[in-house]
């Protein structure tokens, strides 16, 4: 075999120099397209009953690439959107390929020419206000774990904030002692932005912060778990998360129930000035972000959500 098809030089070269110097890649990306590529180089490696490293390049071929595509569909139930994802990774490493070694072209330009799957966007719907009050209301505020959760679910829904971009906020990133005080998000693709925070939400961040002894300058995290490490995006889900905080109100248990599959971020409501980098940036992918035709005309609704911003 020719030296110039072997995959490991050049998903090394990919990772090394492509995506970290040459694109100056998030580390979430990098972990993303890593993830999509070792999936495949396994899938590849057992359909070929081969061992991953003696995998070659000409044998990821577009067949191959397409059988795996649809493994991900029918047996590991992925959505359409998380196929095009694993694709937009394996179509950026053949992009690398084409350009890294020019006698694997071929190979490289048939995987290329699998197209993006079109895809059913539904129709998004929104918590009522009184819902977003029931949840809020639901944690113990006799524990400390339900004071933490009552100020979490209490910054979704007054930031709009994507749980990843909650749970990455330090100290140093609220500037509560301001007349009107913020919070700096940071947000996917290094799109950062400051988002108003009102009032009862700076009294609860105070409150946490108070509780756990941090001082507003100190550059550690607000929202923590049980081992006082940072809270992550998993340990925040539905899935995860145990919904026994809900359970001592009913009517927030339901609330929590319907919730169970929705895995998005709180309402953002253009009336406290927050924005999203997703709507107001480079690409505007506002099919990401439907307006309810109930929902209030200045508030574009993600999966859980208030209709308003208190004063």
């Amino acid at each position: 075999m020719s030296e110039h098809l072997l995959l490991a030089p050049l998903l090394e070269s990919y990772f090394r120099r492509r995506l970290t110097k040459q694109r100056n890649a998030t580390p979430a990306t990098v972990a993303s397209y890593r993830d999509a590529l070792r999936m495949l180089i396994l899938f590849a490696a057992a359909r070929l009953r081969k061992k991953p490293a003696a995998l070659t390049l000409e044998e990821l071929d577009r067949d191959l690439v397409l059988a795996f595509l649809d493994e991900l569909e029918e047996k590991r139930n992925n959505s359409v959107a998380t196929r095009n994802a694993r694709l937009a990774a394996i179509r950026s490493f053949f992009h690398h390929v084409a350009a890294a070694d020019p006698a694997s072209f071929g190979v490289a330009q048939r995987v290329l020419t699998i197209p993006i799957k079109r895809t059913h966007i539904e129709v998004t719907y929104h918590l009522t206000t009184a819902e977003v009050d029931t949840l809020i209301a639901a944690p113990d505020p006799q524990t400390r774990r339900g004071r933490r959760d009552r100020a979490f679910l209490l910054f979704l829904a007054r930031t709009g904030a994507r749980v990843s971009e909650a749970t990455g906020v330090n100290a140093n990133d609220l500037q509560l002692e301001r007349p009107h005080p913020q919070v700096l998000l940071r947000g996917k693709g290094r799109r950062d932005r400051v988002v108003p925070i009102p009032k009862d939400l700076a009294r609860a961040l105070t409150t946490l912060l108070s509780e756990r002894g941090i001082a507003h300058h100190e550059p550690r995290p607000i929202f923590v778990g049980a081992r006082n490490e940072r809270l992550t995006r998993f340990g925040a889900t539905p899935h995860n998360h145990s919904p026994a905080i809900f359970m001592s109100s009913a009517a927030a248990a339901a609330i929590w129930s319907r919730l169970s599959g929705m895995m998005g971020s709180a309402c953002r409501c253009m009336q406290n000035g927050s924005r999203r980098a997703g709507f107001y940036g480079r690409r505007r992918r506002t099919a990401r972000f439907p307006y309810h035709r109930h929902s209030s005309p200045t508030c574009s609704t993600g999966s859980i959500g208030a209709s308003h911003v208190p004063p």
